[in-house]
């Protein structure tokens, strides 16, 4: 249905072409034909109106019009001829026509059959390229299952080899969960002496801050005593200037008047009155002091156990995370020796360090007691020179007993 339709198509303008010619030649050949027929009609018609109205006319008319009859009859005759010879020309010229026209559409048929063809084969090279697409994708498909092929094997292996590994880790978990619940059950009892270390440690931080309180207010005391012994320096002073003066005055008067024995034994007295009491004062002072050194020493010794206990619950944490970290079960007792080791040295080296510290302390105390002894002994006059010594041997005494503590 398709090949009739386009060959009708095809076949109007050929037939417009090849009609319109034909048209015009056959136009022309009835047009000719109707020219010549007038032609021969007006000298008939010319010829019997000339005999009817000339009936008497002469012979030489009559000559004359046969003449022209004949020269007429020989213009038609050339005519007829030529319109003979045109016919011939236009069937000749319809022959070729016809020819060309068939030839064309030959040409038309063949280039119908050609277009077929083209379309065959350009349908023909679209499935060719089809077919090569799909031949690439299935080229490529099969690449994609070679590679899928060869990833299956490897994860085949790697499944293998995982298996493998998680039953190692398998025991390796079971073999850790043992020694994690080992080391669980040393750390709760590290944690319970811990604890219990604790509340020493708090019990004994609530008795250093007591002990500080009192230090504190017989720091206070101390200054108070401090104050009270200046104004009694003070007063002394003003009465060894008085009794000076009145020694001086009594000699200068020796000759002139006589003092009376009680007024210079009641001022004997006053003044080892003074003199006792400077010494009680002086003793009381460097006992609170000594009290003072061995409160400070002990509040000063319980920070160093309470920091040497907090190094050693960090020292024992840090390297109970090493050993839950590093040791897998068969070096525990390894790292348990490291530890016990660990803490030894520690301890040693914190208890070297607490005793030079409390030789340091000690000496700064000496040093101090002593300067503050010297200068009260270059202030003191050469009366008070046994309750200095009686003074001296007590502090030597506490002195003795803090450093035994």
């Amino acid at each position: 249905m398709e090949s009739s339709s386009s060959k009708v198509v095809i076949m109007k303008p050929v037939l417009l072409k090849a009609g319109i010619p034909l048209a015009v030649s056959l136009a022309g050949f009835v047009v000719a034909r109707i020219v010549a027929r007038k032609s021969c009609t007006l000298p008939m018609a010319s010829s019997s109106s000339s005999q009817r109205q000339e009936t008497g006319s002469s012979v030489e008319d009559d000559h004359a019009l046969e003449s022209s009859a004949v020269d007429d009859s020989c213009e038609l005759q050339e005519e007829i001829l030529e319109l003979r010879s045109r016919i011939e020309e236009m069937r000749d010229r319809e022959l070729q026509l016809e020819k060309r026209f068939l030839r064309y559409q030959d040409l038309k048929d063949h280039e119908t059959v050609l277009m077929e063809l083209q379309n065959k084969l350009m349908l023909e090279t679209n499935r060719v390229e089809f077919m090569g697409r799909e031949i690439s994708t299935l080229e490529t498909e099969n690449q994609r299952f070679d590679a899928a092929a060869v990833e299956y094997l490897r994860v085949l292996r790697l499944l293998e080899f995982f298996r493998s590994e998680n039953g190692q880790l398998h025991k390796r978990v079971q073999k850790l969960s043992r020694t994690t619940k080992r080391q669980s059950w040393i750390l709760r009892k590290q944690n319970l002496q811990i604890m219990s270390k604790e509340t020493e440690i708090s019990r004994n931080r609530k008795e250093l801050e007591a002990k500080a309180d009192c230090i504190r207010l017989l720091e206070n005391e101390i200054k108070k005593l401090k104050l009270s012994i200046e104004q009694l320096l003070g007063e002394k002073n003003e009465l060894s200037d008085k009794l000076r003066a009145a020694e001086e005055s009594a000699i200068s008067k020796v000759e002139g008047e006589m003092v009376s024995t009680e007024i210079y034994n009641q001022l004997a007295c006053e003044l080892e009155r003074l003199q006792r009491d400077e010494a009680a004062e002086v003793e009381e002072l460097i006992y609170l002091r000594w009290c003072n050194a061995c409160l400070r020493h002990e509040l000063m010794r319980r920070n160093q156990e309470q920091e040497r206990t907090e190094d050693d619950r960090q020292t024992e944490n840090n390297l109970g995370g090493i050993v839950e970290i590093e040791d897998l079960g068969s070096d525990n007792e390894v790292s348990r020796s490291i530890v016990g080791h660990g803490d030894s040295y520690f301890g040693f080296m914190n208890r070297n360090h607490a005793h030079s510290r409390r030789r340091k302390l000690l000496a700064k105390f000496k040093r101090w007691v002593e300067g503050s002894e010297k200068e009260k002994h270059g202030n003191k006059c050469f009366r008070r020179r046994s309750a200095s010594d009686g003074v001296e041997e007590l502090y030597l005494a506490g002195r003795n007993s803090c450093s035994s503590a």
